[in-house]
């Protein structure tokens, strides 16, 4: 089974990614670590070829005014970082007051980016079909597609819903890799710190 055991996730993420097979690697990632990267996704629906990400995003759930929201609150925080930039010196309480509204509206971004990723709906699809797009257009993606390449996981612990082991590469430095066990099955868990 794919994700039986932390050993099982890793080899199927190892071979999917070896593979190319973007849907069955981002299918073998923990949630949080697919949230982070559908945050991506939302993020290039802003600018030139935005468009292209936009579809993608609308066709697996996110609503065209959510999208729309992300863009606005964009527009407003590039609108406050050219007051800022812009204005003459400013005695210091205006200073501090512009400088906590700008932060007010990054804020504002990060909370209409995290409802965009709450609409989406088959995250691990979505992510996948972000990677294809981005490196289409972007020339990479947000992983490495030589990741896991000529490495072995060992010395693995478990400790309830929760494992740690260790990336053995054949050059370099070992590095361990956590894994998370929902509803009885092994996730692995790139972003945010292993420890043993």
């Amino acid at each position: 089974m794919p994700r039986s055991s932390p050993e099982a996730v890793f080899g199927t993420a190892q071979g999917a990614i070896a593979g190319g097979d973007w849907e069955t690697f981002f299918g073998c990632l923990a949630a949080s670590d697919l949230k982070r990267l559908a945050a991506i996704g939302i993020t290039c629906t802003i600018g030139d070829g935005g468009r292209r990400f936009a579809d993608l995003a609308v066709a697996h759930g996110v609503s065209v005014v959510a999208i729309a929201e992300v863009r606005a609150a964009e527009r407003r925080i590039e609108e406050s970082a050219a007051a800022i930039r812009d204005a003459p010196p400013l005695p210091n309480e205006r200073t501090m007051a512009l400088s906590f509204a700008h932060r007010d509206l990054v804020k504002a971004y990060d909370n209409a980016v995290a409802t965009c990723v709450a609409s989406v709906n088959d995250m691990a699809a979505y992510v996948a079909k972000v990677e294809r797009l981005r490196r289409e257009t972007a020339g990479g993606g947000s992983v490495s597609s030589s990741m896991f390449d000529g490495e072995t996981l060992i010395d693995v612990a478990v400790t309830g819903s929760k494992a740690v082991g260790v990336r053995h590469r054949q050059r370099g430095t070992d590095e361990p890799l956590g894994f998370v066990r929902t509803r009885g099955e092994w996730y692995v868990v790139l972003f945010g710190r292993a420890r043993r």
